[in-house]
């Protein structure tokens, strides 16, 4: 049974937009050149076609892909380049998004929107770590309801899921192949394909996961809860940030005993600014005096060095 989210009062899920089309290579950086060498909206010009060298449909995905990464935003009806995606394709970064970091970055961005609806119940609150397609689609049309959120057409949640699990996941059993157009996200081998039709969560060791980036990403989270619990948050249990929806244990899949691993180390990771204990059987983060949240939101982007 799914329980009640507290999201905000114009929230609205959406399960379209990228034409059934799965996130492909290069599809980032082309948006983010697109949109820093033109003063106009470089999906609706008239060469808009002929400058991403697609069809129609699929600037349209790239649009999407685009916006729900977080790589491009809309202010006020004009696309900008966020700050992270200028961060990171930064020529002294990854201009070409080659590094693992940046495509963890990425998947963190993606998951944690629940405008990405179906992505962010997946990661986010899907309790079972084998599923298909049908049992995806009727947790989601679950969760939905239990939230008072509007259904989308079947056909429309359908085809999400399938994009969904194309993004995530190889067409193989045996992982990607030379032949495949498989997306960047599927690197990261999250969810692996089991064959007629099932899929599963991949937990255990993320060696290419950088801890300057799991704790941006901590305390991104962290920040976030403060914000909707309405008061001041000065530690965070270990089973909340392996469990709760949107921690990063759950959206990088972390193993019980990676995520204790890391936060053993926190304080040195942090630079004090957290600290780990376990006392009387209670396991916490705790914030220390000299926690700037901000400075640790940046944290990610000094993996490159």
């Amino acid at each position: 049974m799914s329980s009640q989210v507290n999201f905000s009062e114009d929230f609205k899920p959406s399960f379209s937009g990228h034409e059934t089309f799965a996130l492909r290579y290069g599809w980032l950086e082309k948006s983010f050149q697109a949109t820093v060498s033109n003063s106009e909206n470089p999906f609706i010009s008239e060469d808009s076609i002929a400058q991403f060298g697609v069809g129609r449909n699929m600037v349209s995905a790239i649009k999407h892909w685009a916006l729900a990464t977080g790589f491009l935003v809309n202010l006020e009806n004009q696309l900008e380049v966020s700050d992270y995606a200028r961060s990171l394709m930064d020529v002294s970064k990854d201009p070409f998004l080659e590094n693992a970091n940046s495509i963890w970055k990425i998947h963190y961005e993606l998951v944690k929107n629940p405008k990405n609806t179906t992505l962010h119940y997946l990661f986010c609150y899907l309790n079972e770590n084998v599923f298909d397609r049908n049992l995806l689609i009727s947790r989601i049309i679950d969760f939905l309801e239990t939230n008072g959120l509007k259904l989308p057409a079947e056909k429309t949640l359908s085809s999400d899921v399938t994009v969904s699990f194309a993004t995530y996941s190889s067409s193989s059993k045996t992982g990607p192949r030379d032949d495949d157009v498989n997306s960047p996200l599927a690197e990261l081998n999250l969810i692996r394909n089991n064959g007629n039709g099932r899929f599963a969560f991949n937990f255990g060791t993320k060696n290419s996961l950088s801890n300057n980036l799991f704790l941006s990403c901590l305390t991104d989270y962290w920040e976030k809860e403060e914000s909707l619990s309405g008061s001041k948050m000065t530690s965070l249990k270990f089973e909340d940030i392996l469990h709760s929806p949107r921690s990063p244990g759950r959206i990088f899949l972390l193993s019980e005993k990676e995520l204790l691993f890391r936060l053993s180390s926190i304080e040195d990771i942090s630079d004090g600014q957290i600290i780990w204990s376990e006392t009387a059987g209670i396991q916490q983060l705790s914030k220390t005096q000299r926690y700037n949240s901000e400075k640790l939101l940046e944290k990610w982007s000094s993996g490159y060095e």
